[in-house]
């Protein structure tokens, strides 16, 4: 079950506000579902034959007696042009050390990214292999030392040796891709090792830091990166003094909030006793394309001709129901309050009669803390307290209301959905 579809189940479960359309909330769902599979469509007639020549290329095998499994875990879809399984895993134990491997694959959909999907799957693939290899000659090597020096088997054994390779999806979206591939033995930190991809999905290329940050990325970067080294260091922390800045090369990955993350691995830039270093360098706003707003702004839409609202917001589109028979309103991508938001505006006999915030949409879980945040900038916009309806239902759904002034404003949070609308109150509702 998507998370449209569970936001809908927790609709029919739930009991709304009278004052909020339902019907229209429903439609914005629908919307938003027909608008993915209609590109899902157009993607799976490439993706059999894409798909075919990404899997040639692992036709090799770890040269150990180990036994391993093709996983069918998969990662969704990103932006219908990639998307990352796990290609093989295997695990293996004896009284020496245990192994553990997992290694990752990039399957082509679109067309644009085959080409760079096969060079970066053979380049993991080797890695971890490779990896997997040099970890147990190590791990084999210590053991002699460590038997010849007088160490016992016993003594050996509890050592616990596990050597373990795996990944991690950093950030995904419908813009870029970002993949950590780790290989880490933990009795060996000195060989742990960590490499990053990140791709552009419009075109699959890889994408680099001037990109994101812009042609003085090297400027910004060195610049945040000082700013942080001096504020962590009056919290205790240690640096070599001739930090030189980043390069083309520097390694990065992309944070949930669509930032890169700038890596230093340990004695890079601090001792090894700091560990391996990381610097958050937020990008512009510009580029983003992205229209900055209030709330106030956003409440102001109620009331509105379509035809006002149109151009404002940065430019909206039009929204239309799954069928194409029923105009709902205009879709907005706004920041608002800090956060990327999708703003969806609805219609009564062409005049704007709500519009609703989707914060959260099934990409990741809503913490407590925002969920905080905009029950307080909500509070605060009314100018009142809000009011509970209900007990958390059995789907994680909670919702509360404010009515003020003439506007009537309510929040639905479920486990990885956040909402909030506005519309006029009516009736006994103002």
């Amino acid at each position: 079950m998507n998370a449209l579809e569970k936001a809908k189940k927790i609709y029919d479960e739930t009991v709304i506000p009278e004052e909020l359309s339902e019907r229209i909330m429903r439609e914005i769902e629908k919307s938003i579902k027909h608008r993915k599979r209609l590109a899902l469509m157009k993607a799976l007639r490439r993706m059999s034959a894409a798909a075919a020549a990404v899997m040639i290329l692992f036709t090799a095998s770890l040269n150990m007696s180990m036994t391993f499994a093709q996983a069918a875990g998969r990662i969704p879809v990103i932006g219908m042009v990639a998307r990352v399984l796990t290609f093989r895993s295997y695990e293996t134990e004896t009284k020496d050390m245990s192994i553990s491997v997992e290694i990752p694959g990039i399957e082509a959909i679109s067309e644009d990214f085959g080409t760079e999907a096969e060079k970066v799957n053979q380049e993991i693939l080797d890695i971890c292999e490779g990896y997997a290899k040099e970890a147990v000659k190590r791990a084999e090597e210590y053991k002699k030392a460590f038997l010849a020096t007088g160490g016992t088997k016993e003594e050996w054994e509890a050592h616990d040796i596990q050597i373990r390779v795996w990944y991690e999806v950093k950030y995904q979206s419908e813009e870029y891709l970002s993949l950590a591939v780790m290989g880490s033995e933990n009795w060996n930190s000195a060989h742990n090792e960590v490499r990053y991809y990140n791709f552009d999905l419009q075109d699959g290329s890889r994408i680099t830091l001037e990109e994101i940050l812009g042609s003085d990325y090297k400027e910004k970067a060195d610049t945040e990166i000082r700013k942080q080294m001096e504020e962590n260091m009056k919290a205790g922390a240690v640096y070599f003094e001739d930090f030189g800045g980043i390069n083309s090369d520097t390694e990065f990955y992309i944070s949930p909030d669509g930032d890169p993350v700038i890596v230093f691995e340990p004695y890079e830039i601090a001792p090894g006793s700091e560990g391996g270093q990381e610097f958050v360098i937020s990008k512009d706003k510009e580029g983003k394309n992205v229209y900055t707003a209030d709330l106030g702004e956003i409440t102001a839409l109620l009331g509105m001709s379509d035809d006002e609202t149109a151009g404002l917001l940065g430019g909206g589109e039009e929204n239309w129901t799954e069928d194409g028979s029923f105009y709902i309103g205009r879709i907005y991508n706004v920041e608002i309050c800090g956060e990327d938001c999708r703003l969806f505006t609805s219609l009564s006999k062409d005049t704007v009669d709500a519009v609703s915030i989707w914060i959260v949409n099934g990409e990741r879980e809503v913490t407590d803390s925002e969920a905080a945040k905009w029950e307080e900038l909500i509070s605060d916009l009314m100018g009142s307290s809000p009011v509970t309806h209900g007990e958390i239902s059995e789907g994680g759904s909670k919702n509360i209301s404010w009515r003020s002034g003439g506007l009537a404003a309510s929040m639905h949070r479920m486990k990885d959905i956040l909402t909030v609308s506005f519309q006029p109150a009516r009736g006994e509702m103002k």
